[in-house]
């Protein structure tokens, strides 16, 4: 019988900079195909982003700088536009790099067709789940964010639940606070390293914006100049963004799987299947501590008969 390979045999129990190594290092060797997934999506929205927020400079040029309606309403539509758009094709593309990392990690042939057909019969379980845990951290928000953070933390693996294992919405959830739970720290230690390496390079590319942006040839015409800095400023950033958003669902993909390592030896499943050795079921459906019934632990062990 021919042997079948799979890179989750070389999945062991990770810290978290191995976890980001390595999301650095599948994200490098299939740049084109986790790039793409991200830029389907996004750049659409950025370009109707830009070209909103073009249409309302031309328009408000002849406003008064000044006029609280004119920004108020502008900062309506900008709401209005961004929020259902880019809420949409994050989580969208997010389920679908998810799909495409476990198809590298299995060794399957996988395009961005395939992703995002495992993500689109998925789409409303996590539109559903997404809404719960982003309602959910908007309650957190009251408690100085750090009730945002922990909301996050503990719903990090909803996408992966409900993609790759087919759970509905509330059951994704329930799935990823009980894989977290036990390793909270290592999970928000992934996010908050993930949130500052993100900070640090999209400084970088603001950086690089506004030197790009402070050479540009000077025109005397006020409202072009700043028209076309808004032009270039908008276009870098919406390609770092896009360069940067498949970052956290690689990583997050890969420490799902660091975790179900630790909590349900899939390592081991992984080598049996590629040696083609059968294991007995799970009894305790993968589970690293299973709850014994009380009755069975607190009853006094039978003396055997003289």
């Amino acid at each position: 019988m021919p042997q079948r390979s799979s890179r989750l045999t070389e999945l062991r129990p990770r810290t978290v900079w191995d976890v980001v190594d390595d999301a650095f290092d599948l994200y490098r060797a299939n740049f084109a195909l986790l790039a793409g997934i991200a830029a389907l999506v996004l750049v659409p929205g950025y370009l109707a982003y830009g070209a909103w927020q073009a249409n309302f400079m031309l328009g408000v040029g002849n406003n008064t700088p000044t006029d609280p309606g004119a920004f108020f309403g502008a900062f309506l539509g900008q709401t209005a536009l961004v929020f259902p758009l880019f809420g949409v094709a994050y989580v969208l593309y997010g389920g679908a790099t998810a799909a495409a990392v476990e198809d590298l990690l299995f060794q399957r042939p996988v395009s961005l067709a395939t992703a995002y057909r495992r993500a689109l019969k998925r789409l409303l379980p996590l539109l559903g789940a997404s809404l719960i845990v982003g309602l959910l951290a908007t309650v957190g928000l009251c408690a100085l964010y750090v009730g945002a953070l922990v909301v996050v933390t503990l719903y990090a693996f909803v996408a992966q639940a409900v993609v790759l294992e087919r759970r509905g919405a509330l059951a994704a959830g329930a799935r990823s606070r009980e894989m977290v739970s036990g390793h909270f720290g290592k999970v928000l230690g992934l996010l908050l390293l993930l949130i500052v390496l993100t900070w640090v390079l999209t400084l970088g590319l603001l950086s690089l914006t506004q030197l790009l942006v402070y050479f540009l040839p000077k025109s005397p015409d006020r409202a072009a100049q700043q028209l076309r800095e808004m032009i270039v400023s908008q276009a870098a950033q919406s390609l770092g963004g896009v360069l940067l958003a498949p970052l956290g669902p690689i990583a997050t993909t890969l420490q799902y799987y660091d975790l179900r390592v630790r909590r349900e030896g899939l390592d081991m499943e992984a080598q049996a299947e590629a040696t083609g050795y059968d294991l007995a079921p799970d009894p305790f459906g993968g589970v690293a501590r299973p709850k014994v019934p009380r009755s069975v632990t607190s009853r006094p062990a039978r003396r055997p008969a003289p």
